[in-house]
């Protein structure tokens, strides 16, 4: 019965909107018990569902009135004509150009992230040119234009409350829109998507504020 457990609070935990309706008392239980049955493949009786999702605690996960108040009066903004750049980690000793017109303020709005494997250059479609001319076309992976970046900023408080990037995740994706790229330095959190989708990404987020 544990790994049944297991199984359906992950389930749920993963689910903001599932949260939300079991905490309210709206959602038939034997509903989402044959949804998981079916949509996840969940190895178990129905009674057994039935009685891990009554069993699950979202106390710890989810607190709603406590979103609530973080998104409450949050900053949202947002930009298009982004562009983002993939290159291969060793790129990065022909980055001095690159860090020189960023200091020189030649680069404006460009930020940089660095993984195990790639470094990515966040930028302006005018900076586009000027960036992919001081890099070696063979170490570029992948340009991914037509962006547009959402900024969210919300009370310093984020940074301690469990949830806060599900919940905007979670929204976004109920509205069928693919998150291109996430930068994440709470409390801010840079969104980019593609152009066409700003507008439904823009309300989907702003409803989290009323």
């Amino acid at each position: 019965m544990g790994s049944i457990n297991q199984q359906v609070w992950k389930l749920i935990s993963g689910d903001v909107s599932i949260q939300k309706g079991l905490k309210r008392d709206i959602i038939n239980i034997r509903g989402l018990a044959k949804f998981f049955m079916k949509k996840y493949g969940v190895k178990a009786s129905l009674d057994s569902v039935i009685s891990a999702i009554r069993r699950y605690d979202g106390s710890e996960t989810f607190t709603e009135e406590e979103l609530t108040s973080i998104f409450k009066h949050c900053i949202i903004s947002t930009k298009n004509n982004v562009v983002c750049i993939t290159s291969r980690l060793d790129s990065l000793k022909q980055f001095h150009k690159i860090f020189e017109m960023q200091a020189n303020h030649q680069l404006n709005h460009t930020k940089f992230l660095t993984g195990p494997n790639s470094v990515k250059i966040i930028t302006d479609n005018v900076n586009k040119d000027k960036i992919l001319g001081l890099l070696n076309e063979k170490t570029i992976i992948a340009l991914e234009d037509d962006l547009s970046e959402i900024s969210i900023s919300l009370h310093q408080k984020a940074t301690a409350t469990k949830g806060v990037l599900a919940r905007m995740a979670n929204e976004i994706s109920m509205n069928n829109i693919n998150i291109v790229e996430l930068l994440v330095a709470p409390p801010d959190f840079l969104v980019y998507v593609k152009e066409k989708d700003i507008v439904k990404t823009h309300e989907a987020l702003l409803k989290l504020s009323e």
